[in-house]
Protein backbone atom coordinates (compact mmCIF):
# COMPACT_ATOMS: atom_id res chain seq x y z
CA UNK A 1 0.00 0.00 0.00
CA UNK A 2 0.93 3.30 -0.55
CA UNK A 3 2.26 5.86 2.04
CA UNK A 4 0.17 8.45 1.42
CA UNK A 5 -2.73 5.97 1.09
CA UNK A 6 -1.80 4.85 4.71
CA UNK A 7 -1.65 8.39 5.85
CA UNK A 8 -5.28 9.15 4.02
CA UNK A 9 -6.45 6.59 6.63
CA UNK A 10 -4.44 7.61 9.57
CA UNK A 11 -5.75 10.66 9.30
CA UNK A 12 -9.84 9.13 8.73
CA UNK A 13 -9.25 6.85 11.64
CA UNK A 14 -7.62 9.49 14.38
CA UNK A 15 -10.81 11.55 13.34
CA UNK A 16 -13.63 8.88 13.55
CA UNK A 17 -12.06 7.47 16.76
CA UNK A 18 -11.94 11.25 18.32
CA UNK A 19 -14.91 12.57 17.26
CA UNK A 20 -17.39 9.53 17.34
CA UNK A 21 -15.60 6.91 19.22
CA UNK A 22 -13.79 7.56 21.80
CA UNK A 23 -16.18 7.73 24.72
CA UNK A 24 -17.47 4.14 24.00
CA UNK A 25 -14.06 2.76 23.76
CA UNK A 26 -13.55 4.33 27.17
CA UNK A 27 -16.87 3.12 28.60
CA UNK A 28 -15.74 -0.52 27.94
CA UNK A 29 -12.33 0.02 29.47
CA UNK A 30 -13.92 1.22 32.87
CA UNK A 31 -15.45 -2.33 33.20
CA UNK A 32 -12.17 -3.79 33.23
CA UNK A 33 -10.09 -1.45 35.41
CA UNK A 34 -12.90 -2.45 38.29
CA UNK A 35 -12.98 -6.20 37.52
CA UNK A 36 -10.03 -7.74 38.32
CA UNK A 37 -11.65 -10.91 36.92
CA UNK A 38 -12.31 -9.19 33.46
CA UNK A 39 -8.84 -7.77 33.88
CA UNK A 40 -6.92 -11.12 33.92
CA UNK A 41 -9.42 -11.81 30.97
CA UNK A 42 -8.26 -9.03 29.12
CA UNK A 43 -4.67 -9.47 29.76
CA UNK A 44 -4.57 -12.99 28.32
CA UNK A 45 -6.54 -11.48 25.28
CA UNK A 46 -4.19 -9.39 24.41
CA UNK A 47 -0.99 -11.83 24.85
CA UNK A 48 -2.93 -14.83 22.47
CA UNK A 49 -3.78 -11.99 20.03
CA UNK A 50 -0.51 -10.58 20.29
CA UNK A 51 0.76 -13.78 19.48
CA UNK A 52 -0.77 -15.04 16.10
CA UNK A 53 0.21 -14.63 12.81
CA UNK A 54 -1.37 -11.70 10.28
CA UNK A 55 -0.82 -11.69 7.09
CA UNK A 56 2.38 -9.31 5.76
CA UNK A 57 2.69 -9.24 10.03
CA UNK A 58 2.06 -5.48 9.63
CA UNK A 59 2.69 -4.86 13.71
CA UNK A 60 5.99 -3.57 14.37
CA UNK A 61 6.07 -0.31 15.99
CA UNK A 62 2.61 -1.63 17.20
CA UNK A 63 3.74 -4.78 19.16
CA UNK A 64 5.73 -2.26 21.11
CA UNK A 65 2.78 0.21 22.23
CA UNK A 66 0.92 -2.86 22.84
CA UNK A 67 3.94 -4.23 25.46
CA UNK A 68 4.06 -0.89 26.66
CA UNK A 69 0.03 -1.01 27.80
CA UNK A 70 0.10 -4.33 28.99
CA UNK A 71 2.69 -3.89 31.18
CA UNK A 72 1.54 -1.10 32.49
CA UNK A 73 -1.69 -2.44 32.84
CA UNK A 74 -0.30 -5.51 34.59
CA UNK A 75 1.81 -3.98 36.94
CA UNK A 76 -0.89 -1.81 38.17
CA UNK A 77 -3.16 -5.21 38.53
CA UNK A 78 -0.66 -6.37 40.49
CA UNK A 79 -0.04 -3.78 42.24
CA UNK A 80 3.24 -3.41 41.43
CA UNK A 81 2.77 0.40 40.01
CA UNK A 82 0.57 2.42 41.23
CA UNK A 83 1.87 5.64 40.15
CA UNK A 84 -0.36 6.35 37.56
CA UNK A 85 -3.33 8.72 37.10
CA UNK A 86 -7.06 7.02 36.57
CA UNK A 87 -7.36 8.55 33.84
CA UNK A 88 -4.08 7.90 32.19
CA UNK A 89 -4.86 4.16 32.99
CA UNK A 90 -8.27 4.64 31.52
CA UNK A 91 -6.70 5.54 28.11
CA UNK A 92 -4.04 2.33 28.21
CA UNK A 93 -6.69 0.09 29.15
CA UNK A 94 -9.10 1.45 26.58
CA UNK A 95 -5.96 0.99 24.10
CA UNK A 96 -5.47 -2.94 25.05
CA UNK A 97 -9.35 -3.29 24.46
CA UNK A 98 -9.27 -1.62 21.00
CA UNK A 99 -6.16 -4.25 20.19
CA UNK A 100 -8.12 -6.80 20.99
CA UNK A 101 -11.69 -6.61 19.43
CA UNK A 102 -11.64 -7.83 15.79
CA UNK A 103 -13.96 -5.31 14.81
CA UNK A 104 -13.43 -1.66 14.90
CA UNK A 105 -13.21 1.26 12.82
CA UNK A 106 -11.14 -0.81 10.10
CA UNK A 107 -11.74 -4.95 10.86
CA UNK A 108 -8.65 -6.25 11.42
CA UNK A 109 -8.83 -8.89 9.33
CA UNK A 110 -8.81 -6.71 6.18
CA UNK A 111 -5.57 -7.17 4.80
CA UNK A 112 -3.23 -4.42 4.34
CA UNK A 113 -5.58 -2.13 6.63
CA UNK A 114 -6.74 -4.02 9.67
CA UNK A 115 -3.99 -2.71 11.89
CA UNK A 116 -3.71 0.60 10.89
CA UNK A 117 -6.55 1.74 13.28
CA UNK A 118 -4.87 -0.34 16.09
CA UNK A 119 -0.98 1.34 15.67
CA UNK A 120 -3.33 4.91 14.91
CA UNK A 121 -5.58 4.76 18.07
CA UNK A 122 -2.35 3.34 20.69
CA UNK A 123 -0.10 6.21 18.76
CA UNK A 124 -2.76 8.77 20.24
CA UNK A 125 -3.27 7.80 23.53
CA UNK A 126 0.78 7.45 24.11
CA UNK A 127 1.08 11.24 22.81
CA UNK A 128 -2.00 11.96 25.55
CA UNK A 129 0.02 10.54 28.28
CA UNK A 130 3.78 10.65 27.12
CA UNK A 131 4.44 12.10 30.78
CA UNK A 132 2.74 8.80 32.36
CA UNK A 133 5.04 6.76 30.10
CA UNK A 134 7.65 8.48 30.77
CA UNK A 135 7.22 7.87 34.91
CA UNK A 136 6.54 4.57 34.38
CA UNK A 137 9.80 3.76 32.36
CA UNK A 138 11.70 5.61 35.24
CA UNK A 139 10.05 3.50 37.58
CA UNK A 140 10.65 0.26 35.63
CA UNK A 141 14.35 0.77 35.21
CA UNK A 142 14.63 1.40 38.74
CA UNK A 143 12.63 -1.93 39.57
CA UNK A 144 15.40 -3.91 38.00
Amino acid sequence: MKDNNKEYYKKAVEEEFLNNQKDQWLDKAKSYINNPKKAYQLLYSVEKKFHEKYPGDPIGKLKKNVKLFYSVFSDWITGRYKGISKNSLLMIVTGLVYFVVPVDIIPDWIIGLGFIDDATVLSLIINNIGKEISKYRKWQKKEK
